[in-house]
């Protein structure tokens, strides 16, 4: 995705937002021009990209403008991001299309009738999680995890445009037997076919490194449409789209089939929390280079209504595209109108030129769809967590390879439970780590610190754990003691706990606290805890159900060695009534 270029701030500031069209409020005049500028630059992006999208989710290519045409009035009317741009996505497309193809037959009627169904669940699940505000679940997929993944997605668009781009007919098996199949087709590749997808693929690119404003992809299109047409490539093997219907779609319901409804609901399922996370991370960006605030749960909304009314205009499931979002900011749109401007301007070609693209040769899609399928493989970024994280690399290329191997739908799903169960993993080995005072100051750093020399107070040993306390890392917290202050090799005379990054503890880690502080006064160690954040404990709990003596919990680090180095034990911070202290400096 190309970066934005950022536009002029738009100031945040508390104001009454409309409930409708909320990206509006607050419109000053002075913004109409580049709006203006912005959606007509959209259209020259978005009429072959919503195409070529159309054709990848194995839909007539019309469909695709139709769910432009939802997708832009939805986010325009419900949705609070400025300037994100919605419509069909190819990020979603073959997820959805392999999921369907379980079901139906891809290019029969039954298929395209699942596709629209699965396009009403799509958008009843985003419209319900958006009013319940349950955003949260975009936060799933890790970033390493989510780079894999659109790289897998990547793979999977630019071998499935082979095909259309050599004019051979579609091979069996995975991806890998579709590669091999094109090679072993030779005698049958359509040299023209080839010509027009890498000319149309060398101009999107080198249109791109002058400018993302050049149109490349549009410029492609016209240019082929027009060698279609002169040297009528119809006639030479090169397929085509063919007659495509003019007018605006009639509105129909779905049919609903409960039981075809069960077999998608995977599908639906994976479909959501994709455009989850894509459209949390393109409205969140944009909006902090524009300088203006969101409401997710408006713009989720915004993509499920979306999604449902391009069901009853007979098209599919759409998502925000960061792409195209960054083709408004970059052209100076400044607010939703730009997406109007562009749904009007689709309206008028579906209205009246539609016939005109009957000779487009899907060569020309293909390459576009190519062209998008190779930006989002980022192997570069893969690389780059190499070096940070060995076990999240992995997870990232698993992910990869999920994809491509097994499908998106367990691809995704299998990934976002190895992220969890890491981050668990994680959780469950928390790290404790000794402190020391910095000399001189009431400091109190790990004394693994290399830029300061932290020096211990002898006879008291102090550690902070980083990390709640729960049920899955107390027995690890517990152990921890066991081993680094009862059984170390000079036991201390105290122990003190900070306990400031405790921000939460259950029931288990409860009983951990308890039974660690037995543990130590057994062996002649004084427990002690300092900065305890009472309001991580519940209500009702006391320091006695803690097994620390109430004048052992200190507000600071340097209160609680103080008091047990002194001969004279400094009075302990006045506590709570349910014994604690609350955080203060170490």
């Amino acid at each position: 995705m190309a970066a934005a270029s950022p536009a002029p701030a738009v100031a945040r500031k508390k104001r009454g937002e409309w409930p409708i069209f909320s990206s509006l409020t607050g419109y000053q005049l002075a913004w109409i021009v580049g709006d203006i500028v912005a959606g007509i630059t959209l259209v020259a992006i978005a009429i072959p990209e919503q195409m070529a999208t159309a054709q990848l989710a194995g839909m007539p290519v019309q469909t695709g403008l139709y769910a432009f045409i939802a997708g832009g009035l939805a986010i325009a009317i419900f949705g609070s991001s400025r300037q994100m741009s919605v419509g069909a996505d190819s990020t979603i497309a073959p997820i959805f299309a392999a999921g369907v193809a379980g079901v139906a037959v891809a290019g029969t009627a039954a298929y395209t009738q699942d596709v629209i169904l699965l396009a009403l669940m799509v958008g009843a699940l985003l419209i319900a999680i958006g009013l319940l505000k349950m955003g949260w679940i975009a936060d799933l997929l890790s970033t390493p995890v989510t780079t894999g993944f659109l790289a897998g997605i990547g793979i999977t668009i630019v071998v499935g445009q082979l095909p259309d781009m050599f004019g051979v007919s579609k091979g069996t098996g995975g991806y890998l037997e579709q590669v091999v199949w094109i090679f072993q087709s030779y005698a049958d590749w359509n040299w023209y076919a080839i010509a027009i997808a890498a000319i149309v693929l060398a101009i999107v690119v080198v249109a791109e490194k002058i400018s993302p404003k050049i149109p490349g992809a549009l410029i492609g299109l016209i240019l082929s449409l027009v060698a279609s047409v002169a040297l009528g490539l119809a006639a030479k093997g090169v397929a085509v789209l063919g007659a495509l219907p003019q007018g605006l779609p009639p509105v129909a319901v779905p049919t609903l089939d409960p039981t075809v409804m069960v077999a998608l609901f995977p599908t639906a399922l994976t479909v959501v929390l994709v455009c989850l996370m894509q459209t949390a991370a393109t409205s969140r960006s944009f909006a902090d280079i524009g300088g203006y605030d969101v409401n997710m749960n408006k713009d989720f909304l915004a993509i499920g209504v979306g999604s449902a009314a391009a069901s009853f205009i007979g098209s599919f499931p759409i998502d925000s595209s960061p792409p195209r979002t960054a083709v408004v900011a970059n052209s100076g749109g400044r607010s939703q109108i730009a997406s109007l401007v562009a749904v009007g301007v689709i309206v008028i070609l579906i209205l009246f030129f539609a016939s005109a693209l009957a000779d487009l040769p899907k060569a020309t899609l293909g390459a576009i769809l190519t062209y998008v399928g190779s930006r989002i493989i980022r192997l570069r970024a893969i690389a780059d967590v190499w070096p940070f994280d060995k076990v999240e690399f992995a997870l990232a290329v698993f992910t990869l390879f999920a994809v491509i191997a097994i499908g998106t739908e367990f691809g995704i799903l299998i990934a976002i439970t190895l992220a969890v169960l890491e981050r668990l993993r994680i959780s469950a080995r928390p790290r404790v780590v000794r402190l020391g005072k910095v000399p001189g100051t009431t400091s109190w750093i790990p004394m693994t610190s290399k830029t300061q020399s932290p020096v211990e107070t002898p006879g008291v040993l102090v550690a902070a754990l980083n990390a709640p306390l729960y049920f899955a890392n107390a027995a690890t917290f517990r152990d921890w003691v066991r081993a680094n202050v009862v059984e170390a090799d000079e036991p201390p005379k105290a122990f003190v706990l900070d306990a400031e990054a405790i921000d939460d503890i259950d029931y288990t880690g409860t009983n951990a606290l308890k039974l660690a502080a037995a543990l130590l006064k057994r062996h002649h160690i004084t427990p002690a805890v300092a900065r305890l954040r009472m309001e991580a404990f519940p209500e009702h709990l006391d320091a006695a159900r803690l097994g620390i003596d109430p004048t052992h919990i200190y507000p600071t680090i340097d209160d609680a060695v103080n008091a047990l180095t002194s001969a004279a034990p400094a009075a302990p911070a006045a506590t709570t009534a349910d014994g604690g202290a609350g955080a203060g400096p170490a």
